[in-house]
């Protein structure tokens, strides 16, 4: 699914759902995942993602406060 539905499907903006992506993105292990959460078709920082629904609705149902 492309960023826009995918983003209304989760009741955000597509800016804060790159965000997401894009944050931990060289090191590969922040909560969405490249090729496990999204992939990004071209190199550019630009190129669209598409996201694999099941997964990341499972990372949202799952997001909660940190744990002291």
């Amino acid at each position: 699914m492309k960023t826009q539905p995918m983003a209304i499907r989760l009741g955000m903006s597509p800016t804060a759902l790159c965000r997401l992506a894009k944050k931990d993105l060289d090191k590969n292990d922040g909560y969405l995942q490249k090729g496990v959460h999204y992939n990004q078709l071209g190199e550019g920082d630009n190129s669209p993602f598409y996201w694999n629904v099941e997964l990341t609705e499972e990372v949202f149902a799952n997001w909660g406060a940190p744990i002291k």
